[in-house]
C-alpha cells in the first residue's frame, strides 16, 4: 500500500520546527567533533510508546538522485520549460536580505543529519491559574539531532542565540529561567517557564557523543545517558518487535515510524474493563506488539513498507486467510 510522500514528511517538518525553537534557547559547551555513529534508538529505553526518524536532507538528496524523476528533471526539454521560473527564483534570492539567506543556509545545515524522536508516556508539570495549582500532562519525549560534520556550527548557533542580547531578551520576555546540571560528565541545560499563568514546563538539552538531545522529560534524557555509558542492550534497537520490523526493510530508511503497542497496552491494561480485554482477545488484537512504516529508495525506485508485528497464535481477525495475489489481479496494475 503506497503512502503519500507528504504524509511521511509532515512529522519530520514538525520536529524540525520544534528543533529550531530549541536551538534558539539552549547552549552547550564546545567539544571535539565526534566520530561515533550513535543513534537515538541505540540509547533510548525499550518502554517508549513511539519512535520516528528522518534521515536528513543530505541522505534524501542522495536518494532522490537515484529516482527516474531526477533523470527526467535533468532533461534539456524540462530545463527549458522551467527556465523562466528558475530565473525568477534566483532573482528573488538575490534580493533577499543577507540575514534571511544566512538563517536559511544555517537551517539546512542543521537538518542535514538524522533527526529522531521518541515518545515515552506522559510528563506532568504543575500549572497555575491564579491561586489554583493543577497538574498539566505533556508527552514525555526526547529528540535527537545528528551533528556529525557540523558540530561546531550547531554549537555556534546555540552560543549566538543564548549568549547574545536577543537571546537574553527572549528569556526575560518569556519568563524562562536557566539552570545547569552535571550528570555523569554530561552538562544538561534546563530551561523552565516560570510565568504566573504558565505550566512549570521544562526543556532539557545535552550532547551525547554525536547527538544533540533535548526533550520535555529530564528523566528520560538521563536514562539515555545511562544506557549509553553502560552499553546497555535494554534499548529500542534491541527490542525484538522493532528488530523484526527493521528486518523487513531493504536499505536505509529515509523515514520510519514505529508504534510500540505492547508497551502502550502494558501501561493502560489495568484501566481497561475485563469485557474489553476479552473482546480484544477474541479478535486476536491482544497479540499485536507493534506497527512499523518505512520509506526507502533502492535500485532507482521508491518503496514503502508497512508491517504489523503479531507473533504467536493467530486468532480472530488475524486468522482470516489472505489468498495470494494472482495474475488476474496483477493485470489490473498499469
Amino acid at each position: 500500500m503506497p503512502i503519500p510522500r507528504f504524509a511521511l514528511s509532515l512529522p519530520a517538518l514538525l520536529l524540525a520546527a520544534g528543533l529550531s525553537v530549541m536551538l534558539a534557547a539552549a547552549p552547550a559547551p564546545a567539544q571535539a567533533e565526534p566520530a561515533q555513529d550513535l543513534r537515538l534508538e541505540s540509547i533510548v529505553p525499550t518502554d517508549v510508546f513511539a519512535f520516528a526518524s528522518f534521515a536528513g536532507i543530505d541522505a534524501c538528496s542522495q536518494a532522490a538522485r537515484q529516482l527516474g524523476l531526477y533523470t527526467l528533471w535533468q532533461e534539456q526539454e524540462v530545463q527549458d520549460f522551467i527556465k523562466g521560473l528558475m530565473e525568477e527564483y534566483e532573482a528573488a534570492v538575490a534580493e533577499a536580505p543577507p540575514e534571511a539567506l544566512a538563517q536559511w543556509n544555517q537551517a539546512k545545515q542543521l537538518l542535514s543529519g538524522r533527526l529522531s524522536v521518541a515518545v515515552a508516556g506522559l510528563t506532568y508539570f504543575w500549572g497555575r491559574d491564579g491561586r489554583d495549582v493543577f497538574p498539566v500532562p505533556f508527552p514525555g519525549l526526547v529528540v535527537a539531532l545528528d551533528t556529525r560534520g557540523h558540530r561546531a556550527e550547531v554549537e555556534g548557533v546555540l552560543e549566538s542565540f543564548l549568549g547574545g542580547e536577543s537571546g537574553k531578551r527572549l528569556l526575560q520576555r518569556e519568563q524562562i529561567e536557566r539552570s545547569d546540571e552535571i550528570y555523569k560528565g554530561h552538562e544538561i541545560i534546563v530551561l523552565t517557564f516560570t510565568g504566573r499563568r504558565s505550566a512549570q514546563l521544562s526543556l532539557a538539552a545535552t550532547f551525547i557523543d554525536n547527538l544533540f538531545v533535548y526533550g520535555l522529560n529530564r528523566t528520560l534524557l538521563k536514562r539515555c545517558i545511562d544506557n549509553h555509558l553502560a552499553g546497555s542492550e535494554q534499548t529500542l534497537a534491541n527490542l525484538p518487535s522493532f528488530c523484526r520490523a527493521r528486518s523487513k526493510v531493504q536499505g536505509e530508511p529515509l523515514f520510519e515510524i514505529f508504534v510500540n503497542y505492547a508497551e502502550v497496552t502494558r501501561r493502560v491494561k489495568g484501566l481497561v474493563p475485563d469485557e474489553w480485554l476479552e473482546a480484544l482477545h477474541e479478535l486476536g488484537l491482544d497479540s499485536l506488539n507493534g506497527e512499523y512504516m518505512a520509506s526507502t529508495v533502492r535500485d532507482g525506485a521508491s518503496f514503502d513498507t508497512i508491517y504489523l508485528d503479531m507473533p504467536g497464535e493467530r486468532r480472530g481477525l488475524a486468522a482470516i486467510p489472505t489468498p495470494p495475489i494472482g495474475d488476474d489481479v496483477l493485470k489490473l496494475v498499469p
